[in-house]
């Protein structure tokens, strides 16, 4: 999945709640010139598969009231599990 793609980088915006494939419901927000945070919650405990917000940035997964999540960064791919009805939160520190 990607998140504000193409989005002007002179404008803010944000999105919550929308749905992706794999049972993910993801929210984020662009302010800045640069995306702030993802937040995505998994229905179905699937992998997390997310065009890099941040490429060339050290990045930090949190599953909501759990602690640091353990990903991969490939290329320009950031890869991780999920576990049915838990939160995660992406960001660049």
């Amino acid at each position: 999945m990607r998140v504000f793609p193409v989005w002007p980088s002179n404008r803010n915006a944000s999105f919550v709640k929308l749905r992706e494939k794999d049972a993910l419901v993801v929210s984020g927000a662009f302010s800045g010139g640069r995306v702030t945070y993802v937040d995505i919650t998994s229905e179905a405990g699937r992998q997390v598969r997310l065009q890099h917000p941040w490429p060339g940035q050290t990045i930090v997964v949190n599953r909501v009231g759990g602690g640091t999540v353990a990903h991969t960064v490939s290329g320009n791919v950031i890869t991780f599990p999920t576990q049915a009805g838990a939160t995660y939160t992406i960001a660049a520190p």
